[in-house]
């Protein structure tokens, strides 16, 4: 495909680093002004009833403003679809196992006290104590860590160049704070479908990030003088004169890559933004917070292909090159 323009992404880096920090210090800022994360109970421990009503009328609205009104909260999340009646509440554990379970029997009384026992059925109750949430958060965070160990090890043993293998992992480094700062910002829950979302998240930049990196990598060993035949080069410096591209630097070498595979970035970004933004519309309160996390981070994910991964190179060897 003849190209006759290169869009300078390089030229705007520092534009792009800046706006990156600003917002991963807002998360710092606001995690301070919001007293911490809002852990869900997969990490902080709690109690999740499940229930059915079979009394008419009872919807997941109505359902949340009762317990609401009573002080059970308003985390509840409905399960089999829109006219489904069977939901559930996650109510927040404290230390104490005594007070737990009496959480429990005070709501079981508060159903009694309100609707017949035809009305409803408690299909199931689980108390998670505060040792197990803990075991998740650090198994969380093993997992985490061991996901970057392995995606670092895979780059370096596809493109064979530190150099590369870098920014990948720091791009997707990049991408996992700056979502989670947007979490903190508009106080979204970090639980278990969050984590979801940033692993998957993680894997669809990491995705990107090689595309373009592998492109940069190829057009690296054809451009400097020194790695191609005589014939090659003649072919080189056909195709380069029909597209009017002078490679001169690096530097060149990167927005000419990124060029060449930005129709392809943005049209898996597009189609993969519009079912992800549909669950997140259409999908309800079960993987509302998966679907927010993705449709931040699809966006995110193309950004740091193009501003972090491949502009990072530029802090490493600058080959020598000959137009």
């Amino acid at each position: 495909m003849k190209q006759s323009k290169v869009i300078p992404f390089s030229r705007y880096r520092y534009i792009a680093f800046a706006f990156s920090l600003t917002v991963i210090l807002l998360g710092v800022v606001f995690y301070f002004i919001n007293g911490g994360i809002r852990f869900g109970i997969d990490f902080t421990g709690g109690i999740t009833i499940q229930l059915r009503f079979s009394k008419s009328g009872m919807d997941i609205a109505t359902f949340r403003k009762f317990c609401q009104d009573h002080g059970f909260g308003s985390n509840i999340t409905q399960i089999g679809g829109n006219d489904s009646q069977q939901y559930v509440l996650r109510i927040p554990a404290t230390k104490e196992t005594n007070l737990n379970n009496q959480k429990i029997e005070d709501f079981k009384s508060l159903l009694a006290s309100n609707f017949s026992q035809t009305d409803y059925e408690i299909l199931s109750v689980n108390l998670v104590g505060p040792s197990s949430s803990a075991k998740m958060s650090y198994s969380s965070i093993i997992m985490l860590l061991v996901v970057i160990v392995l995606i670092l090890l895979y780059t370096f043993l596809r493109f064979k160049d530190f150099k590369y293998s870098f920014g990948a992992v720091l791009s997707i480094i990049h991408d996992a704070f700056f979502v989670l700062a947007i979490i903190i910002i508009f106080k979204r829950e970090l639980n278990t479908q969050t984590l979801a979302g940033i692993l998957t998240l993680l894997g669809y930049s990491l995705n990107d990030s090689i595309v373009v990196l592998s492109k940069i990598k190829e057009n690296e060993f054809q451009y400097v003088s020194q790695n191609i035949s005589k014939d090659l080069k003649k072919k080189l410096e056909k195709d380069r004169s029909e597209s009017k591209i002078v490679i001169n630097s690096f530097m060149d070498n990167i927005d000419h890559s990124i060029t060449i595979t930005l129709s392809r970035t943005v049209i898996t970004a597009l189609t993969t933004f519009v079912v992800v933004f549909c669950i997140l519309i259409l999908g309800g309160i079960p993987t509302r917070d998966f679907a927010f996390v993705l449709s931040i981070g699809l966006i995110i994910g193309t950004y740091s292909s193009i501003y972090i991964a491949s502009p990072v190179l530029l802090m490493w060897g600058n080959p020598s090159y000959k137009s």
